[in-house]
């Protein structure tokens, strides 16, 4: 009898993409999936068939928000990566092990179609390009607000430089480790070293120049908030939003009855305590369209929060009831957003 195990894909993957199990035997194959050294489930299967396992990996990673405030300029990053082994056997045959590594975060169906059989890690997180796991850009220019910027994930290539005109950062981080580059210590470790605050940096790795990241300055406002998210990618990402903003409230379906009055041997109208929910409305304020569209990950993403609002970082969730993007013009527009609080109370004063 014959045993055929793959694992697709090999080596490494995200799992929020599919995490394929396929086996053929001439019988009964019973199969092991073990994440981080526990075994998490345990099945089996006749002839031919296949698995997804990336539910099963899901529960055992979790995003790590990383702060501009760590001293470490390469920060290092337990929790959103897991080592995964599958065991196969049957009864006739040497258990057969497979193993990958699996991040938190997944790429669009279209970017996996397109791929074909090639890992996106092979491509972009671990080649000569945009290595970061960030989708605020894809190509070989990042751009971010001063006050935008944050921490980004990377696998750590070997010979990692960073560079502003001829001065240079050479990282000893571990090769092949998770880690996030910190920005903002490197932009102090720069002013402390060199004499300036770089506007800049070129990224060197995977023996080339992999890609730039730009700092631009934020335009000076009175109405301005800071709004952090998780994107895709597992990269918690800040944007600032600098349009008009207002606070409302949301008070759910006023559901009313009839109370009897015994002073009046009347019945009158009566409801209870509505619960309300605070709702604020911001505008964006006049972005590029790389901007706009980049804020589709903010609609998309399950863990919002609106930092520093009366003093207090808010957990929110976000909505845009007109989300469009002039695709053809090269003139900046703005959006309206719409954040409601997770948490249904409004302080008093």
């Amino acid at each position: 009898m014959s045993l055929a195990v793959t694992l697709t894909p090999s080596g490494r993957a995200l799992v929020g993409n599919p995490i394929k199990l396929s086996v053929a035997s001439d019988g009964i194959a019973f199969y092991r999936v073990l994440v981080g050294g526990d075994n998490v489930f345990t099945g089996s299967g006749s002839g031919a068939f296949s698995v997804f396992l990336g539910e099963l990996i899901q529960p055992y990673l979790a995003a790590q928000l990383c702060s501009n405030d760590n001293q470490n300029i390469v920060i290092p990053i337990t929790g959103q990566m897991v080592n995964v082994v599958v065991e196969v056997w049957d009864d006739d045959n040497t258990p057969v092990q497979r193993s990958l590594s699996v991040y938190l975060g997944g790429v669009s169906k279209q970017t996996v179609r397109s791929l074909g059989n090639r890992n996106i890690f092979t491509v972009r997180f671990m080649n000569v390009t945009n290595f970061f796991f960030t989708s605020r850009g894809t190509s070989s220019l990042i751009k971010m607000k001063e006050t935008e910027i944050a921490p980004l994930p990377m696998i750590v290539p070997a010979n990692l430089q960073l560079k502003c005109g001829e001065d240079t950062y050479t990282s000893d981080a571990a090769v092949g480790s998770f880690a996030a580059l910190n920005l903002s210590r490197l932009r102090a470790y720069w002013q402390t070293r060199y004499g300036y605050v770089p506007d800049h940096f070129d990224v060197f790795g995977y023996g080339g120049k992999c890609c730039s990241i730009v700092f631009e300055p934020s335009p000076l406002t009175k109405d301005a908030y800071l709004v952090r998210f998780l994107d895709s990618l597992g990269c918690y990402c800040v944007v600032e939003f600098r349009g008009l903003a207002r606070q409302g409230i949301d008070s759910g379906e006023d559901a009313t009855f009839q109370q009897y009055d015994e002073l009046t041997d009347s019945f009158e109208e009566a409801r209870s305590r509505i619960e309300a929910r605070p709702v604020i409305t911001m505008n964006t304020g006049y972005q590029t369209e790389s901007e706009l569209m980049f804020l589709q990950e903010l609609l998309q993403s399950e863990d919002v929060t609106l930092l520093s609002y009366r003093g207090a970082d808010r957990k929110v969730t976000a909505k845009c009831e007109n989300y469009e993007v002039a695709l053809a013009s090269f003139s900046p527009g703005s959006l309206v957003f719409e954040f409601r609080f997770v948490d249904a109370d409004i302080a008093a004063g």
